[in-house]
């Protein structure tokens, strides 16, 4: 049974929405450069001042031997999952910041995209996520921050879930077929009564 509390899942979604709308809105593209990676990961959280994710360049792979693609990837200096209350905590922080910098500003459209919810403490750390992904999610199978609007858990893990707009569910599609330990997955699908349930409230 999922704990969920239907008025403060549907105060965030619709933040995260708008946030997520923002950042889309603000990307520059760079046409040698895939960057699926910054473009929902401008909150960065920080541990004593100091930035804990940071940002490169990897060369992929692609077709044959010579086709090879420049993309933009990001990763965790710290170990977010077992370190700490760290997810817990930037949890918190990046939802009290979407409150802060979005006051004012109400939700104006329907957005389009689908919640993935993450099984936090069900994670293989294999890098196969993340790379499916061109880094969209991290190393511990995580989506990218921006996207975090609830959190909660069962017996066995902790529970994040996230909003994917359109664009980007193909990404997470990969991620769901590549992630052996099933710890990522559609909303509707993991959860279907809950899923209508939240629909219809």
């Amino acid at each position: 049974m999922l704990n969920i509390d239907a008025d403060t899942f549907r105060k965030n979604l619709l933040l995260t929405q708008l946030y997520c709308d923002i950042q889309e809105r603000n990307i520059v593209v760079n046409e040698a450069l895939t960057d699926v990676a910054s473009v929902f990961r401008t909150i960065i959280p920080q541990i004593d001042g100091v930035e804990v994710i940071e940002f490169g360049i990897e060369e992929f792979q692609t077709g044959n031997d010579t086709d090879k693609e420049m993309v933009k990837s990001a990763r965790w200096t710290i170990d977010p999952v077992v370190e700490g209350e760290y997810i817990n905590t930037f949890f918190r922080d990046q939802m009290a910041y979407k409150e802060k910098c979005l006051k004012g500003l109400a939700p104006d459209a329907k957005y389009k995209g689908r919640i993935v919810v993450t099984q936090i403490d069900a994670t293989d750390v294999d890098g196969v996520c993340e790379f499916e992904s061109y880094y969209l999610f991290d190393l511990y199978d995580l989506p990218p921050i921006d996207t975090w609007f609830y959190l909660t858990e069962i017996a066995e893990t902790r529970l994040l879930f996230a909003w994917i707009p359109d664009a980007y569910c193909g990404w997470v599609d990969n991620v769901i077929l590549v992630n052996r330990v099933g710890g990522v997955g559609w909303f509707e699908k993991m959860y279907p009564t809950y899923h209508k349930w939240l629909n219809e409230y």
